[in-house]
């Protein structure tokens, strides 16, 4: 029975070690930013290369220090708010905030934090992706939509958008208002608000299909 029980206990601490192993080597590899904090004092135990490269710090300025002696959030309110909602909840998935970079410059990125249990101590394991460029590229596609609509209300010709409507074979047979300007409004006395999201044979039914 004794050595049963030494021979059982062998197996759990390689089973636990070889768990520890593989995490430990995803931690390092990657490429995605994680970071290993105390829950209490809130210091860095560790970070990962992308997370180095990332915010352009070296282990040695990050490890034993806290995010707010590193002064890598934007606003030092997000960092509250990350602790006050893993505090409630116990876990934090997919949170958007802003990063400063050792250099100054600003990145967005998307926070989880959950904890995890390493060498019997329970840890929170923080993982961010930058998502720069999307954010970027909605900023712009923003900007587009804003001319157009600029250009597209302060145009002088009457400019009107519709949604074709077909029959079960295929055949156009009405068309849905969707969008019109405001010289279209003028010239044709159709008023958007009596008639967007209604067809042209609901407004005038004698009209040809």
């Amino acid at each position: 029975s004794t050595w049963r029980d030494i021979t059982e206990k062998k197996q759990s601490d390689k089973a636990l070690q070889d768990s520890e192993d593989k995490f430990k080597k995803i931690f390092e590899l990657s490429p995605i930013m994680m970071a290993l904090t105390d829950p209490e004092s809130q210091v860095f135990l560790n970070v990962n290369n992308t997370w180095l490269r990332q915010l352009g710090f070296t282990r040695e300025e990050v490890v034993g220090k806290k995010s707010a002696d590193l002064n890598i959030f934007l606003d030092s309110s997000a960092r509250d708010e990350l602790i006050r909602l893993i505090t409630d909840q116990g876990f934090i998935s997919n949170h958007e905030f802003q990063l400063r970079k050792k250099s100054g410059s600003i990145f967005h990125c998307i926070f989880s934090i959950h904890f995890v249990e390493l060498n019997e101590k329970k840890l929170m394991l923080t993982t961010a992706v930058d998502i720069t460029e999307r954010k970027q590229a909605e900023e712009a596609l923003i900007q587009n939509e804003t001319r157009l609509k600029n250009m597209f209300e302060s145009m002088s010709e009457g400019f009107s958008i519709q949604d074709v409507i077909c029959d079960d074979e295929g055949n156009p047979i009405d068309l849905r208002f969707v969008d019109a300007n405001p010289a279209f409004e003028k010239q044709t006395g159709l008023i958007n608000s009596k008639t967007l999201g209604h067809t042209l044979l609901e407004l005038f039914p004698t009209s040809e299909k």
